[in-house]
């Protein structure tokens, strides 16, 4: 197909996990959301927390799962609906509003996940 200048159409590639897993060589990070303090202690959770809810997050150290639960069979979707999500002291108010709004269909989470099992890289 072309676009409206004529060019190619490039096609989405569906993307397979146990690819992309492959070509990692150590467990995946979001740059945007860095596996410490910066992502659970931002400059708008200071402001409007009070101090001994900063200081519940001063305390909380990132792990992931294979850290928490090890080789322990994790089940990533038990129930998923709008009803289960709660706010906690993170300040994140609009990401939870999304995934509340997702959560009305609940494929459109499952979709968002390249897999349900638990591995290595994250």
């Amino acid at each position: 197909m072309m676009d409206a200048q004529g060019e190619p159409d490039e096609q989405p590639q569906e993307m397979n996990y146990k690819e992309l897993l492959t070509q990692l060589d150590s467990p995946f990070e979001d740059e945007s959301f860095p596996p410490d303090q910066r992502s659970m202690i931002t400059s708008e959770s200071v402001f409007q927390l009070n101090q001994e809810e900063v200081g519940v997050l001063q305390e909380l150290e990132y792990a992931r799962l294979n850290d928490i639960y090890g080789s322990k069979k994790v089940k990533l979707f038990d129930k998923i609906s709008p009803e289960v999500i709660e706010q906690g002291c993170l300040c994140n108010s609009y990401f939870l509003s999304a995934i509340s709004a997702l959560a009305e269909v609940p494929d459109r989470i499952k979709k968002a996940f390249l897999c349900e099992e638990l591995n290595d890289l994250g």
